[in-house]
């Protein structure tokens, strides 16, 4: 997406191809940002990066302000941020975790949000936000101790922290050190990235 891939620290400009209703166009910004209380008031990035705080600056750029890039449908930034088709399931149903599993091993963008009209205290209590979209990395079968098998699906909140803390969460005591080898799982830190069983999802 980048057309400026160094800092650049002489005149601060840097450029992105994006797309808009299906044209492809260039938005360029400096590199000022809007703060509050002597921090950057939207995106935070993960230590010094700049990449993020410039493409969130670019999107709202190109919808008019950063109010305008509040909320919305994953599918619909992934199609403005790649030009590539997106598409939009509403509702599981029996071929979700199988369409997931496909789309995963074909290395699509995948997102998923939380219904606003879910109970908010239950679904905090669950460490899941209503109204709120994650990233949906990847969807395994595993096979516990007693050979059954276990939908999961990977999901990533884009806060940073904040996870599902249910049935095959960080912590759970569904995981074995074998499970946590055969998918991969790299720890039990609040960095918004968990599993969870399909069935939960």
């Amino acid at each position: 997406m980048f057309i400026t891939e160094e800092v650049d620290d002489d005149v601060g400009m840097y450029g992105v191809n994006m797309f808009k209703n299906g044209k492809k166009m260039i938005v360029a910004v400096d590199d000022l940002f809007p703060c509050k209380n002597d921090s950057v008031a939207f995106a935070r990035s993960n230590g010094a990066e700049l990449w993020v705080l410039l493409l969130e600056k670019m999107w709202a750029k190109l919808h008019g302000c950063y109010d305008r890039i509040a909320g919305g449908l994953e599918y619909e930034t992934i199609r403005d941020l790649t030009g590539a088709p997106g598409y939009f399931f509403s509702g599981i149903d029996d071929d979700t975790f199988e369409r997931i599993y496909q789309f995963d091993q074909m290395n699509y963008v995948m997102g998923c949000s939380m219904s606003d009209q879910y109970d908010v205290a239950s679904a905090e209590a669950q460490g899941i936000v209503p109204g709120h979209a994650y990233t949906l990395l990847t969807a395994k079968t595993v096979s516990d101790k007693n050979g059954k098998d276990h939908r999961l699906v990977k999901l990533r909140n884009p806060w940073g922290s904040g996870e599902w803390n249910g049935r095959w969460s960080d912590k759970s005591s569904e995981w074995t050190p074998e499970l946590r080898r055969a998918v991969g799982f790299d720890g039990d830190r609040d960095d918004g990235i968990f599993w969870m069983d399909f069935d939960d999802f």
